[in-house]
């Protein structure tokens, strides 16, 4: 039509074609690439990294959610049993017990999930390092991309957990889910200055979580109050996270997982979802019995 810009038409389609032809003549030579870049590999171990940081991400949130639930019913009951308006009966200690029982194995299912959300990524990102080398890319580490994944990986995986915990405790610990989301943020900035930044997170973030949840608690265990709701003259600001102790014990190692499992079996079965399809189950049974 008479004022349009032909030029810019004939731009639009030159650059439409010349994409399409590339999108193309990539799975033109699919096959060539295969041979070379290995993508079959690549899509596996990408597929069963993606496969095992989300199972790490659930089991993480399983049981911190679990503990935060756990922690707040502790702090309500004790807040009742100050205000002299709950006894400390024989049913409150058995409820005590048992929920000793659920705190016990979070150690070891927290750093679990820590785990698998690391193997995820160093099996989401190793095999990216033959891609790089074959494709002429700068690794930082030159020649040693598998350490430099394995590294920054396990660094992402920490602050992936502590950004975890940060949020799930954020509703009842205040001052240690900032310290947990600082400690997240920094370390997501200070993997991108290298080896040297990431080594002095890693001894910042050691030394700030021994000095928060262990030291200044030791150091000021002898002014808490029990039966003061301030706690006497125990600092406000100084906060626990829950129980996370690491038994050394076999026979206690083994207790914990077995309450952990008995926990879990219990969450999918005493709950709404949980009897509804059990009261199916029955039902099918009874039904393939009676014929």
């Amino acid at each position: 039509g008479e004022g349009e810009d032909c030029d810019e038409y004939s731009q639009l389609w030159f650059y439409g074609l010349a994409y399409a032809h590339q999108f193309g003549a990539f799975f033109y030579d699919l096959p060539k690439y295969e041979e070379q870049y290995h993508l079959q590999s690549m899509v596996f171990w990408s597929i069963l990294g993606l496969i095992l940081f989300w199972t790490g991400i659930v089991v993480l949130l399983y049981m911190e959610i679990k503990a935060v639930t756990v922690q707040r019913e502790r702090d309500e009951r004790k807040k009742l049993v100050q205000a002299r308006a709950m006894e400390r009966c024989q049913a409150l200690r058995e409820l005590e017990d048992k929920e000793a029982k659920i705190m016990a194995p979070r150690a070891y299912i927290t750093m679990s999930g820590a785990v698998v959300v690391w193997i995820g990524l160093v099996c989401q990102l190793i095999p990216f390092c033959h891609l790089l080398r074959e494709l002429g890319f700068y690794v930082e580490v030159h020649g040693l991309c598998i350490l430099f994944v394995i590294m920054n990986s396990f660094v992402l995986a920490a602050c992936i957990t502590l950004l975890i915990l940060g949020l799930v405790w954020s509703c009842t610990r205040g001052f240690a889910s900032l310290l947990f989301i600082s400690l997240s943020i920094l370390g997501d900035l200070m993997i991108f200055g290298g080896t040297l930044s990431v080594i002095i997170w890693g001894a910042l973030t050691i030394a700030a979580l021994w000095l928060y949840f262990s030291y200044l608690p030791s150091l000021y265990q002898d002014l808490k109050d029990p039966d003061d709701p301030n706690n006497g003259g125990y600092p406000w600001w100084l906060q626990d996270a829950g129980d996370f102790a690491i038994e050394t014990e076999l026979a206690k190692f083994g207790d914990a997982f077995k309450g952990f499992g008995q926990g879990v079996v219990s969450d999918v079965t005493d709950n709404p979802v949980g009897e509804k399809v059990k009261e199916l189950g029955d039902h099918v049974t009874g039904n393939s019995a009676t014929v």
